[in-house]
């Protein structure tokens, strides 16, 4: 399967070199997730991050999300010991390193709906307790993911003990990556060649992040993996390729290889994932929820369908998601514990917002930051503003090949790589990257804009966008931008998700030292 590890090359040359620590996957003994069930005949509660969870999916309580760890050297270095074989090893080992636990994951709950006839399908505590291949469990121990996290303990073995589906909640950073690609991996059969789990990403960044999480945890089990996005380079679209055992695709490029031109055989398809899910399924995003919908009529009905989403917000998002995933386990949190305690959210009433993103520039190069807007023409028109004073940044939006706007999926590509290998420390962003990407150096989220549909905030936005700052555990800031006539906007955040939004400190030499602080 060697000839298989290297497809994708090119889609995944610059990405791949900054994926060593396994973004957006497993964290080492600290994450969080969510399951649910339609007709549930039982439910339980576990511990989860801070997360009271009461009521079921169509409470009024929207479901939350949760935040993820990933493993970290001890301070001076990497590390570097003996990689466990059994889970008794793997526990002598957690005691002599750094402890990686998430903020609040010993207290936080999360409720878990069983489906009827799955009670016997309990949470566990150990990975050799979901009976995973010997090659998949290497996989993660050389990861040094020393046991499950939470959402792994109560999903997995759902997942994998039945052939029920799922409809997970999980807050940015929650280890929700790992739980999709271990349930892959888990379910693949390396001996059939032919394609057998595939999930479904918004943008090429993610469905690129998905396909290498699932290829790092899965580098010992032979199984063929590759990504279908836009723009793959000819010498890579072969039969071969589209046929592999797991494939990780965005909507459109899934579509037509799927349902209209049908170059992908899905006979043997065991499992569709659809990641970041309110999106993909919702029809206000018409085409994106055609496609998901094309992609699941050309699938046998027995197909295992995960969804999986920080936000689940409205009645019709979750009406879509159950008929989507009937008769569905689920993990459920409401929507007041979707806000990440280990965030710090400001803001700054403005009236000059340029003058003031100019005033905290120093601040926004401790650690990484981005900048989000609402629209490419003002990414564009603040990127050139900045460069043009003097204040380097950097660019990621939408693939447009024509105008002044121009931006390929090469420059897309290269942008987000040398920003995850911390080349760039600045970049403004649209909502392209407002969900899934993980970059675990961001201390610092500035909403120039606040995110808006229909005149009002669009709040599942909001937390996708201040998500990209606090992964893995880290403590980061989210500032937010507005002026007078915003207030009412910043209130209306504040009362949705019962948080604190707190004024920015006096001065920018506090907000730089309060930046600083984060780090130590």
């Amino acid at each position: 399967m060697a000839e298989q590890d290297e497809v994708n090359a090119d889609a995944f040359a610059m990405i791949n070199q900054f994926m060593k620590g396994g973004e957006g996957g497993l964290a080492p003994a600290s994450q969080n997730g969510h399951n649910g069930a339609s007709a549930a005949a039982a439910s339980e509660t576990v511990p989860y991050h801070r997360t009271k969870a009461e009521g079921g999916f169509f409470e009024p309580g929207e479901l939350g999300s949760a935040p993820k760890a990933t493993p970290s050297a001890p301070s001076g270095g990497t590390i570097t010991h003996h990689v466990p074989e059994t889970a008794q090893e793997a526990r002598e080992l957690e005691e002599k390193v750094v402890d990686k636990r998430l903020v609040g994951e010993d207290t936080a709950k999360v409720r878990v709906d069983r489906a009827a006839g799955l009670e016997h399908l309990q949470a566990v505590s150990d990975w050799d307790q979901l009976n995973l291949s010997p090659e998949l469990l290497k996989g993660i121990y050389e990861k040094n993911f020393i046991r499950p996290s939470k959402i792994q303990e109560a999903a997995l073995p759902l997942i994998l003990g039945s052939d029920t589906n799922m409809i997970g909640q999980a807050q940015n950073g929650s280890g929700k990556t790992a739980t999709f690609a271990l349930a892959m991996l888990a379910k693949v059969d390396p001996g059939m060649r032919c394609t057998q789990a595939i999930v479904i990403s918004p943008t090429r960044e993610l469905a690129i992040q998905n396909a290498m999480v699932t290829k790092e945890l899965g580098k010992h089990t032979g199984i063929s993996i590759f990504a279908l996005i836009p723009d793959i380079p000819k010498e890579q679209f072969t039969q071969q390729n589209i046929n592999s055992q797991i494939l990780s695709g965005t909507p459109g490029k899934l579509e037509d290889l799927v349902f209209k031109r049908k170059r992908i055989d899905t006979a043997g398809m065991k499992m569709l994932v659809v990641d970041e899910a309110d999106v993909l399924i919702s029809p206000a995003n018409g085409r994106m929820h055609e496609s998901v919908q094309n992609c699941r009529k050309m699938m046998h009905q027995n197909v295992q369908v995960l969804l999986f989403s920080a936000t689940f917000a409205t009645e019709e998002i979750r009406k879509w998601a159950m008929q989507m995933a009937p008769a569905a386990n689920k993990i459920i949190v409401q929507k007041e514990e979707l806000t990440l305690t280990n965030i710090s959210q400001r803001f700054k009433q403005t009236e000059d917002k340029f003058s003031y993103l100019t005033e905290i520039y120093e601040c926004m190069g401790i650690g990484q930051s981005v900048i989000f807007v609402n629209r490419r023409e003002e990414a564009f028109a603040l990127a050139k503003r900045l460069q043009g004073d003097g204040h380097p940044v950097t660019l990621i939006c939408g693939t447009q090949t024509r105008g002044e706007e121009k931006m390929d999926a090469k420059l897309r590509d290269q942008v987000l790589a040398e920003f995850r290998a911390g080349e760039s420390k600045i970049l403004i962003a649209t909502d392209v990257l407002a969900r899934g990407i993980d970059v675990p150096a961001v201390t610092l989220v500035v909403n120039y804009d606040l995110p808006q549909r229909g005149g009002g905030v669009e709040m599942a936005t909001y937390i996708h966008r201040i998500g990209r700052t606090g992964r893995f555990g880290a403590k980061g800031v989210a500032v937010n931008l507005v002026t007078q006539r915003e207030m009412a906007a910043l209130d209306s955040i504040r009362s949705y998700y019962q948080c604190e939004i707190t004024e920015m400190p006096p001065s920018v030499e506090a907000f730089e030292e309060e930046l600083k602080n984060l780090r130590k």
